[in-house]
């Protein structure tokens, strides 16, 4: 036997050893008790109402087409229509604030010493990072909440063998759109959303990395994808408070007038 055959020989062994001592990943089972779309929607709504307020150190990264941004924040949320938004040097020195609150939105640039509101906002945004986000349509999903949940009639529901989690279909009937919800079916948490029109996939929000957070699982990674256009907005969370109260006037800018 020469040496060509010999280390194919060899070689062939080697691999089917190798094969062979693979670990297949199990199968996902199944939850031990299945519950019906009723109780799951009864948990999730629960759980929309038990999150009043979330404040937090974020790392916020916004991807769009031309170029990304990396952020260092305070995050500040109460209710469903409130947020603030503090951006911070990298040594911690205030740079600006973002305040979306009751359909107004201001942003007060620390160097320049000016209040912004509403569309110079926007333009301000678009400059800086080539795209817009509109903070105050997605409060609730950067709180862990389901956005636009009281609109929601949920249809159907069934369990994803594939991911172990329970996948809802269900309708915005103000918006007359599909909107497709995954749920962790062990310990009933939002994983995923994703908002459909005309067939096509919009946007999708995910929650992840849930960690317990004074009693309550809080997802620690949170990440809006606007697929349509190409970008997309993830903030990681470091040491949230959760329901420890804000107070009305952290989402209020008297600060200075418009020169």
């Amino acid at each position: 036997m020469n040496n060509t055959i010999k280390f194919g020989v060899v070689f062939c062994l080697w691999a089917g050893g190798l094969a062979a001592c693979q670990t297949v990943a199990p199968p996902v089972q199944a939850p031990s008790v299945q519950l019906d779309l009723a109780a799951v929607q009864q948990r999730l709504d629960e759980r929309q109402k038990a999150m009043t307020d979330v404040k937090s150190m974020v790392k916020t990264r916004v991807q769009a087409k031309e170029q990304n941004h990396t952020l260092k924040q305070v995050i500040a949320i109460q209710g469903n229509s409130s947020l603030r938004l503090d951006t911070l040097s990298m040594f911690g020195q205030p740079l600006g604030v973002l305040i979306a609150h009751q359909d107004r939105v201001l942003l007060y640039d620390v160097k320049s010493n000016r209040l912004y509101r509403d569309e110079e906002v926007w333009n301000i945004m678009y400059r800086t990072f080539k795209t817009v986000f509109n903070f105050g349509k997605y409060i609730r999903a950067f709180s862990g909440k389901i956005p636009r949940w009281e609109y929601l009639d949920l249809k159907t529901m069934r369990w994803d063998p594939e991911t172990g989690n329970y996948r809802i279909e269900a309708e915005d009937t103000g918006r007359r759109e599909k909107i497709e919800i995954e749920v962790d079916s062990q310990k009933i948490l939002p994983v995923k959303v994703i908002q459909w029109k005309e067939g096509r996939q919009q946007a999708a929000i995910t929650w992840r990395d849930y960690e317990e957070v004074e009693g309550r699982l809080f997802p620690h990674t949170i990440t809006v994808e606007r697929l349509t256009r190409g970008d997309a907005l993830t903030m990681e969370f470091r040491n949230p408070k959760i329901n420890a109260g804000i107070p009305e006037d952290s989402f209020q800018l008297n600060l200075v007038q418009n020169p």
